[in-house]
């Protein structure tokens, strides 16, 4: 057994047909690797951990060093995403062998934490991680929302946007009180991701007033997971408007539990409204645990 990085175009492939085998069996109209550009990128990228045999990658995971930003500090965290074994290698403990490397790469790269997404909270549990934030999913019935439909909000093409724009973006998007540090090249590179829909609202000046993002390749389909807007009342416009150009008969927003007058107004308009937990994490050194509790990372910067 050995643990490797894929370097070469044929451990990438094999590790990319892993990751796909495990978590999209279906045919895809795009490889995997497109879903995950800062990740899986082509070239000798360093965030693939992989468990090796005979020259066979049997089981994944993505470490990927990230910084929590709050309004008192920056913590250095890891999120940890695309977590595969192949099936003829399950139940044998390769992947609690994966995770110790992971918890070890961590201390040696003073992580504080360590983040990932997971519905196998018993699994990951036993490997130390526990629930960490809020995320509120809210309904919506576009039919109900007829009212809201503005116009407002148009789909835009990320390539035709210039740094000024991303930066206005990150500017608008809902303030939370912890999230994770995006520059403005990781955003133009996430926004190339397939099957996702930028949509913008220009004021009369026409500068960026809002906007929202919808689908991530497999991912978030017809959710919106990313957002910024002027109030609560603009937002219910996007949400309108998107929900009328793209045909959908409801939409998913995925909100901060942060703003309580926010969520009061856009749960009224919504036909349902889930709270759970945001992540899972394993605190690796010494940590705020507030600032685990306040966290939010929008969509985009998940994996």
């Amino acid at each position: 057994m050995q643990l490797i990085k894929p370097t070469t175009t044929h451990q990438r492939k094999n590790r990319d047909l892993l990751i796909k085998n495990a978590l999209r069996p279906e045919e895809l109209p795009f490889p995997i690797a497109e879903e995950y550009p800062l990740v899986l990128g082509q070239g000798d990228n360093p965030f693939s951990c992989c468990i090796s045999i005979s020259d066979k990658i049997i089981a994944h995971a993505n470490f990927w060093p990230r910084t929590i930003v709050s309004e008192s500090n920056s913590i250095p965290v890891a999120l940890i995403g695309n977590v595969a074994t192949d099936k003829d290698y399950q139940g044998r403990g390769y992947m609690r062998k994966l995770f110790q490397g992971l918890d070890q790469k961590a201390r040696e790269k003073n992580i504080h934490a360590l983040i990932l997404w997971s519905d196998l909270h018993k699994f990951y549990q036993k490997l130390g991680f526990e629930s960490v934030g809020t995320e509120i999913r809210l309904r919506y019935k576009i039919k109900k929302l007829s009212g809201y439909i503005s116009g407002k909000y148009q789909p835009i093409d990320p390539m035709s946007l210039s740094e000024r724009d991303f930066k206005s973006l990150l500017d608008v998007r809902h303030h939370v009180k912890s999230t994770l540090y995006r520059s403005i090249e990781e955003f133009k590179i996430l926004t190339s991701i397939p099957a996702m829909g930028l949509f913008i609202s220009f004021n009369q000046s026409n500068q960026i007033d809002g906007y929202c993002l919808i689908g991530k390749g497999y991912d978030m389909m017809g959710v919106i997971h990313e957002w910024g807007s002027q109030n609560p009342q603009h937002l219910l416009q996007g949400i309108a408007d998107i929900g009328d150009l793209l045909g959908y008969e409801e939409i998913i927003v995925l909100a901060p539990a942060q703003g309580s007058n926010w969520i009061e107004v856009l749960s009224n308009q919504s036909a349902s409204v889930e709270r759970q937990p945001m992540a899972l994490a394993k605190v690796i050194s010494d940590i705020d645990k507030s600032v685990l509790d306040e966290l939010f990372i929008w969509g985009l910067d998940s994996i």
